[in-house]
């Protein structure tokens, strides 16, 4: 969610961008995130909505960096400000009710992360009934392609836990037509092509398991502006969904080493540090990991991956044979807020239990494998494997389903396809407790292999059977990931055979 909406807020090209030069250097401004300079550039725009809404945008940008809460009022109170303005617009306006559903869209999503889920649910319901009515009214509009697509892919792989709003918003969703409207959007208006690149990129990566289309999507917008920060973020968040962790740990170096040069203007951003933290994590140098990892619980004030950033630098610490340390940091995990995000509550259950009882040697070497897959290092990952394996004939329930299931996700990633499922089956096959979403994932690559080795209807079995499954961490993501694939599916059984 975060990379979305940092794709969605931070990068340009924003509305109206076409319209003067002026609004050209605040998004130039906003994009190297040199957010004093689109200030004061904002403040001298003539033209009042635009005004309004580039403060706004602005806004919404320093309280998405640090998550200050000082600044979550201001921008709700810019929005309303901007809001009333654009509403004064003529309804021959074509771009009248796609920028006041833009401000609804921005409130709705800001008060999400927050967890105001009501009052959420009533802005985006307005951002949906405003674009819905201008795509019927203006339907050769493409700068609404934007907004209409990211409705129509969300609301097709909704999650349960969010069903809910589902049933108050304007539509349904469609992901094919989702995707095409944001492709259209790409090509074909003057105003978005960035942003719907962008949202692109982010669908690719986390819903539709296509991260090599999302890094090439990602790779050329970042050739264009290399000194930009959130670019190189995003770049650096598609090396590590590849799993091209020596890559992404290159990039965090290159910046660096451009930073001290004072090369590099603009803001921090830092979940670039928890990003990187990731990075030499999944490598085990865990002193580099507490570093950057420390980084980011300093300098950033929010909640969202706050909790994952302590756990990951506890088990830095427990992996580095410092249990009494990491029991502070558990400590202090327990007492945060939670932030409602998969990873946090994952990381505060593990945290809890971690907390009166050190993971045995087993459970450590288990962990390290899951690192270095992460980081792309099969080889590696699977010789720790089977040391556990070779070494444990007492194996609890739990250490054997997390065995099957790692040793399935790196014999999947070097195309050994038949040894992977038989590990994914052996791993469906346990009694899991804690590690049951292990468990469910196996269905979900299964369905995968299924559907690469040319059986839809055993794929779509797999998916379907995933999603009975409740109460496990990560279930949002993978329920998203199950619907896209069977709405994949679907559009595939429906298009005209060649021939």
């Amino acid at each position: 969610m975060r990379t979305l909406l940092l794709g969605l807020i931070l990068l340009l090209p924003g509305f109206l961008s076409a319209q003067n030069d002026h609004a050209a250097r605040i998004e130039r401004a906003i994009e190297y995130l040199e957010l004093p300079k689109a200030t004061e550039l904002a403040l001298q725009e003539p033209d009042t909505k635009l005004r309004l809404y580039y403060q706004a945008r602005i806004m919404f940008i320093r309280y998405l960096v640090s998550e200050e809460p000082g600044l979550l009022d201001h921008f709700l109170s810019l929005t309303k400000s901007s809001i009333h303005a654009l509403d004064r617009l003529p309804d021959r306006d074509p771009q009248k009710n796609v920028l006041m559903a833009e401000m609804f869209f921005l409130r709705g999503a800001i008060k999400a992360l927050n967890q105001r889920l009501l009052s959420s649910a009533v802005d985006l319901k307005s951002a949906c009934n405003l674009i819905d009515r201008n795509y019927a009214r203006f339907p050769d509009n493409p700068d609404q392609l934007k907004l209409l697509g990211i409705y129509h892919v969300a609301m097709s792989a909704i999650p349960r836990k969010l069903q809910w709003l589902g049933k108050v918003l304007c539509f349904k969703g469609n992901l094919s037509l989702g995707l095409d409207m944001l492709e259209r959007a790409a090509r074909e208006s003057d105003l978005l092509p960035n942003e719907a690149q962008i949202l692109l990129f982010y669908f690719e990566k986390n819903l539709l398991d296509r991260p090599k289309d999302a890094n090439v999507r990602i790779s050329r917008l970042h050739a264009a502006a290399r000194n930009s920060i959130v670019y190189n973020y995003l770049l650096l968040s598609s090396f590590l969904e590849l799993r091209e962790n020596d890559r992404a740990l290159d990039l965090c170096q290159e910046w660096e080493k451009r930073r001290e040069q004072a090369a590099i203007s603009g803001s921090p951003l830092p979940i670039w540090h928890y990003s990187c933290g990731k990075a030499w994590f999944f490598r085990l140098d865990y002193e580099r990991a507490i570093a950057a990892f420390d980084q980011f619980l300093t300098d950033y004030q929010g909640s969202t991956l706050y909790a994952d950033a302590l756990y990951r630098k506890g088990m830095s610490l427990i992996l580095s044979d410092r249990y009494t340390e990491a029991q502070y940091v558990f400590h202090e995990l327990t007492r945060t807020e939670a932030s409602g995000f998969d990873v946090d509550e994952y990381a505060g259950k593990m945290a809890a239990a971690y907390l009166l009882h050190e993971p045995s040697a087993t459970d450590r070497e288990l962990y390290a494998a899951r690192n270095l897959f992460d980081g792309g290092y099969y080889a590696a990952s699977l010789e720790k494997l089977s040391a556990v394996s070779a070494g444990n004939i007492d194996l609890g329930e739990n250490q054997r389903t997390e065995l099957y299931y790692r040793r399935g996700r790196n014999y999947h990633a070097l195309d050994s396809v038949e040894m992977a499922r038989n590990d994914y089956l052996k791993c469906i096959a346990t009694e899991p407790g804690k590690s049951l979403w292990m468990k469910v994932y196996a269905h979900y690559y299964l369905g995968r292999i299924a559907e690469m080795q040319g059986n839809p209807e055993a794929a779509r079995t797999w998916f379907k059977t995933a999603l009975e499954f409740e109460d496990y961490p990560y279930q949002a993501g993978l329920e998203q990931r199950c619907k896209a694939a069977l709405q994949q599916l679907k559009a595939a059984k429906k298009a005209p055979r060649n021939g």
